[in-house]
């Protein structure tokens, strides 16, 4: 989750929520390519948050037992952080510690806050072994934005061609691209576009037990094939850097 919206929910009820738990579903899909070359997995994430795309690798995946270390990198951070969950040789810090290279790249809603996004994701990629994969997700649809992009300070929104075109300026080969949350389109593009909160309003915050069920289900759902071809608030894209 963006720093940003750290205050909104705790870090429980944040793993928990439909939103981040969806996104989950992509990091395992990169953590099975991953695990099918490698006996170790390494991780990296750029734009971390408050990591819990990498308390997942940890606590949930499939392939957790197969995770060596996992780092993540956020300038938005004050200081190095320590969380329970982590082992001896994970980091969490504001920038990257030491001179070593990762199986796996997360860039998760971060290159729409960097202007010069292609310049970004190429110094991230030093950090990728040879042969290793990348997991990048954006914000979709130019035609969505709204108070909540301003808030979070993103400078633009993509399409599936549009990240396509970003990751191979960058070298990378894709795998798949999909958008995901199709069914939360419709909600979003009324409550954004209709409703427009003013003031200091981002979308993340705690829902209802059953509703927070039900769009976690239907996220799982839509990930089990793969993400919506068609549309959806977010690109995910699936890379891999070559040999």
């Amino acid at each position: 989750m963006d720093l940003i919206e750290s205050g909104n929910i705790s870090a429980d009820d944040e793993f928990d929520h439909w939103w981040i738990s969806t996104r989950f579903e992509y990091v395992e899909r990169v953590l099975a390519l991953a695990s099918e070359r490698q006996q170790a997995v390494s991780v990296i994430e750029f734009g971390c948050g408050t990591a819990q795309n990498l308390r997942f690798c940890r606590q949930r995946s499939r392939f957790k037992e197969k995770i060596d270390r996992v780092s993540g990198v956020d300038p938005g951070l004050i200081a190095a952080r320590r969380f329970t969950w982590m082992d001896d040789g994970d980091t969490v810090t504001p920038e990257v510690t030491g001179g070593l290279s990762y199986d796996v790249l997360l860039a998760m809603d971060v290159l729409e806050h960097i202007e010069s996004d292609a310049e970004a994701l190429s110094h991230w990629l030093s950090f990728v072994k040879p042969g290793g994969f990348s997991l990048i997700t954006v914000p979709a649809f130019d035609w969505l934005w709204s108070y909540h992009d301003e808030r979070l300070g993103h400078v633009r929104r993509h399409t599936r061609s549009s990240i396509e075109r970003l990751a191979g300026r960058c070298g990378l080969e894709r795998i798949r691209t999909r958008y995901a949350f199709g069914y939360m389109l419709p909600i979003a593009a009324g409550v954004r576009k209709l409703l427009r909160p003013k003031g200091e309003s981002t979308d993340l915050r705690r829902h209802s037990a059953p509703v927070n069920w039900l769009f976690k289900r239907a996220g799982q759902l839509e990930a089990c094939f793969g993400g919506n071809r068609w549309a959806g608030t977010s690109v995910v894209g699936m890379f891999r850097k070559p040999s």
